[in-house]
């Protein structure tokens, strides 16, 4: 992937799927901040990532509002994109699965010893004991 190529991704938010499609601005390696490719008077509300992960991104400039006057940039795991098309419906399905997979590693490095409780913790143990039988 290269600037200017156009991709798409499914995003997921407060349980709601929507497809979001737009145009590679730069690939952001893991450790690294994308800040520096977002033009300097881009509002912050316009901005829809964490300026730094542990994993390989991709900003991306969103058009959105009426007649896609307004930009907004996301910077999702590189691993969620694909070129922009038609997904067919296989797409959406392989797109959702990378989705979930991602969002469940997110969180899973976002997690401290602050924000795991005891019983939270049991229940992973739980689920990846299940996993792996």
């Amino acid at each position: 992937m290269k600037a200017g190529d156009k991709v798409t991704w499914i995003s997921q938010s407060q349980g709601s799927i929507k497809q979001k499609n737009g145009t590679v601005i730069a690939e952001i390696s893991a450790g690294h901040s994308a800040m520096q490719y977002v033009p300097a008077d881009t509002k912050k509300g316009h901005l829809k990532f964490n300026d730094i992960s542990r994993t390989d991104r991709v900003l991306v400039a969103v058009p959105v509002g009426k007649n896609g006057q307004i930009t907004h940039y996301y910077c999702p795991y590189k691993s969620l994109l694909s070129e922009e098309n038609n997904p067919t419906g296989e797409d959406y399905r392989k797109m959702e699965e990378k989705n979930t997979i991602s969002k469940a590693l997110s969180l899973i490095e976002n997690m401290n010893q602050k924000n795991l409780s005891y019983e939270k913790a049991l229940k992973i143990i739980e689920v990846l004991d299940k996993a792996d039988s």
